[in-house]
């Protein structure tokens, strides 16, 4: 019996590792909502008033040493934040931008992040690297 279990361990262990995650974020005003999803692979779909926009796509950063951020994500913490501030535009047609939005950034195992933001009428998404060493993206994947 107790081999049986430990042999299931040995093949559940690593399917579990390898399962996709998936994070929620939703705009300011309820109408966009964005789902993330981080395990094998980083993926993200949004949708606008339960109408898909853009469906299930891939991201990705391929770095010159060979390193696919975006593949077999392990993601170490979730941040949640929003803003809602007016930023001065001295040479846009307004005095002032409005930047009013929800975000949720992934912090991954390695030195990287990547921040979604959603807004009311859009929505973006940022890699952040932290770390000391240059890198070189050799390409970035975003269907």
């Amino acid at each position: 019996m107790i081999k049986r279990i430990a042999m299931l361990l040995v093949v559940l262990i690593p399917a579990i590792s390898h399962a996709q995650k998936t994070y929620f974020l939703i705009s300011p005003d309820g109408r966009i909502k964005t789902e993330i999803s981080a395990g094998q692979t980083l993926n993200y779909l949004v949708t606008a008033d339960d109408v898909c926009l853009l469906d299930r796509t891939p991201l990705s950063l391929t770095l010159d040493n060979g390193t696919i951020i975006g593949k077999d994500v392990k993601v170490r913490k979730v941040v949640r934040g929003s803003s809602d501030i007016s930023i001065e535009a001295p040479f846009y047609r307004s005095a002032t931008v409005k930047d009013h939005h929800n975000a949720l950034t992934l912090i991954l195992k390695n030195e990287w992040s990547i921040e979604f933001r959603a807004y009311d009428d859009g929505v973006a998404y940022r890699y952040i690297y932290n770390g000391k060493a240059p890198v070189n993206i050799v390409t970035e994947e975003a269907g």
